[in-house]
């Protein structure tokens, strides 16, 4: 599995294998690991090993590695992320762009765009499916590759999901190795939280970054992001991602400190003085920037507030390609043959046929 965002990834990878998927490997390699069942239409049982890989620069040795032997890829994506399907593509061997399933999860109309950026990518156009889903999408993917390239496969395939069947989730790491912060230790975060000008509530530690509010639950060291961009958001969405800083607890202790409160003190103390992993630098942008902000009234703000959101991802946008539009764009540059175009566009309608009749 490959992605622009490794929380869309994760949501994606829990609810496949039921929220049994493990990420023991994402804070030293990024890689999260699920395992998915589906029954075939000839009785027997497909069992899938998703590895959900990440997109970032550090780990591109490991992401090739992990890709080696492979039978299919899964690509997870939102509507506004399809400009990186050239760059996920070239990650590919050549056979995974026939055993290929691009998720788009949302309900914006921009998934036009997808599917011709996809089939632009491809050389042609792929199958469209309609799926409910994520357990849909798994049913048809598991299908598709038992078929051994017979005559019914229908890979490569783009499907919709709708953005309510795939929320986003941080990755969540083993957090029972130790036993909580007792209400000793939190008095000790507190007050070392609060030297340094951090302000604590009884459950938590407030800090603020240019990024948004991070509150750091004080008994177990969670750390959640509040992202200020959402502040200026007309959608009732809530985000609140997670950041991870450390994966493991144990080695850490002090005295009449144990190990998980010695960690949350040294979250804190990371946050404050912006001494952080570069890795948390990278989840605090992703955790940001949001692509599909709605701003109430753009032109009436000041320019140092619309250069700020800026800075966090927002894009003013003007009206986008239609499908039929963009083919016939690419067709007119010779980037499209005719009869590409012409099984895009039949695609099209035939999805816009099913999604009317649901």
């Amino acid at each position: 599995m490959l992605g622009a965002d490794i929380a869309l990834q994760t949501g994606f990878l829990n609810h496949a294998s039921q929220g049994t998927a493990a990420f023991q490997l994402y804070s030293t390699l990024g890689v999260g690991i699920g395992v998915t069942r589906s029954a075939l239409e000839d009785g027997c049982q497909a069992v899938l090993q998703l590895w959900s890989l990440p997109l970032v620069e550090r780990f591109n040795g490991i992401t090739q590695t992990f890709m080696k032997g492979h039978r299919g890829a899964i690509l997870v994506l939102r509507p506004d992320e399809t400009e990186i399907i050239e760059q996920l593509f070239s990650l590919l061997p050549d056979h995974s762009r026939e055993r290929l399933m691009v998720i788009i999860v949302g309900t914006d109309s921009s998934v036009e765009r997808a599917l011709a950026d996809i089939s632009e990518v491809l050389g042609k156009a792929p199958t469209v499916a309609d799926t409910a889903n994520v357990q849909d999408c798994i049913e048809f993917f598991a299908q598709s590759l038992s078929e051994d390239g017979g005559s019914r496969t229908c890979l490569p395939v783009v499907t919709l999901l709708d953005a309510s069947e795939c929320p986003p989730q941080e990755p969540i790491l083993d957090s029972t190795s130790m036993p909580l912060s007792s209400r000793e230790e939190i008095a000790y975060i507190k007050e070392m939280a609060e030297s340094l000008g951090a302000p604590c509530t009884s459950t938590h530690c407030i800090i603020e970054l240019d990024e948004g509010t991070v509150k750091v639950e004080l008994s177990t060291g969670e750390i959640r992001l509040e992202p200020v961009i959402c502040q200026h958001c007309l959608k009732s969405c809530v985000r609140t991602p997670r950041l991870c800083i450390v994966g493991m607890d144990s080695g850490w202790s002090y005295e009449d400190i144990g190990p998980r409160a010695m960690l949350t003190m040294a979250k804190i103390f990371g946050l404050v003085t912006d001494d952080l992993p570069e890795h948390v630098r990278t989840q605090l942008h992703r955790a940001s920037r949001c692509h599909r902000i709605e701003l109430p009234h753009v032109e009436g703000r000041s320019e140092e507030t619309m250069e700020r959101l800026k800075r966090l991802g927002y894009v003013k946008r003007g009206r986008r390609w239609t499908l039929l539009e963009a083919a016939g764009r690419r067709v007119l540059q010779g980037r499209l043959s005719p009869a590409d175009c012409d099984a895009i566009a039949r695609e099209f309608l035939r999805t816009q046929e099913m999604t009317s009749a649901r």
